[in-house]
This record gives structure tokens, sequence and C-alpha cells, in this order.
């Protein structure tokens, strides 16, 4: 059996508490670089997800662009299509005048050569 003298109790657990330290500041350091990396990508994917919310707000923004120059175009042309349906009313019942006029004056004028 060895028997270690008070100074020599005291320096090997001096030197076993020293090695728990050591060890501890080397978890510690593993455990902080693991946060570290942690919180880089962290903030990587934090960048990431305000650049792509970024585009997609831009695409919204034209597309709701669009939508508005779309819709303005079809009231255009709505309007359009009406004024059209207007004209064509119009000249239907200019063309049923006409005709009526025709049938008028062709009937007058069989009776005029009927009489001759």
């Amino acid at each position: 059996m060895f028997l270690h003298s008070a100074v020599e109790t005291d320096s090997i657990l001096w030197g076993q508490q020293m090695g728990m330290e050591a060890l501890e500041i080397v978890r510690d350091t593993d455990l902080a670089g693991r946060g570290s990396s942690a919180l880089e990508l962290v903030q990587r994917l934090a960048k990431t997800i305000a650049s792509r919310e970024a585009h997609v707000e831009q695409q919204l923004q034209k597309a709701l662009a669009d939508v508005t120059a779309a819709e303005e175009i079809g009231c255009a042309l709505t309007e359009r299509a009406s004024r059209a349906e207007e004209q064509a009313n119009e000249a239907e019942q200019w063309l049923s005048r006409l005709h009526s006029r025709l049938e008028e004056e062709f009937a007058s004028a069989k009776r005029i050569l009927a009489r001759a």
C-alpha cells in the first residue's frame, strides 16, 4: 500500500480538481462553439428568410399591379362593348326604318305602274 503524505494528497486532489476544471473548460468551449455555430446558422436562416420575404413581396406587388391593370382593361373593354352594342342596336333600327321606307316606296311605285 502506498501512503501519501498530506501534501501529496493535497497535490493529487488539486491535480484532479484542475483536470476536472480543464475538462469543464473544454466542454464549455465546445458548447460555446456549438452555440455560436447554431446562432450563426439561425442568423443565416433569418437573412435568407428576410431575402425571400422581400422577393415574394415584390412578386405580390407586381401581381397586384398586373391584376389592377387587367381590371382596368376589362372595364374599358366592357364600356367599349356596351357602346358597340348600342351602335349595333341603332344601326339595326335605322336599317329597319330604311326597309320600311323602301317597301312603302316599292308599293307606291307598283301602284303607280299598275295605274299606268
